[in-house]
């Protein structure tokens, strides 16, 4: 059976959206699977990215750095 013809392509949201931002703009990437939120962080920005299946967990990540009073901006999600 297997999986036939595919291709298995890496997501590239993050890096893309870090290299749109302004040259002035220090930019950090954080993966969650790799590294642990640090919600305490000293940014002024944080931007979420992710997909469907992440929904929830997104909304968390934006409800707690929101409760610490940092802008956040989320891209990749779609809700119903």
């Amino acid at each position: 059976m297997g999986l036939g013809r595919c291709a298995f392509i890496g997501d590239l949201a993050m890096t893309t959206v870090a290299a749109l931002a302004a040259p002035h703009l220090q930019v950090e990437l954080l993966n969650e699977d790799i590294q642990q939120v640090d919600f305490n962080h000293p940014a002024e920005y944080v931007g979420i990215t992710g997909t469907n299946l992440l929904c929830r967990r997104m909304i968390f990540l934006a409800d707690e750095f929101q409760r610490r009073e940092k802008i956040v901006l989320m891209v990749g999600l779609s809700l119903p």
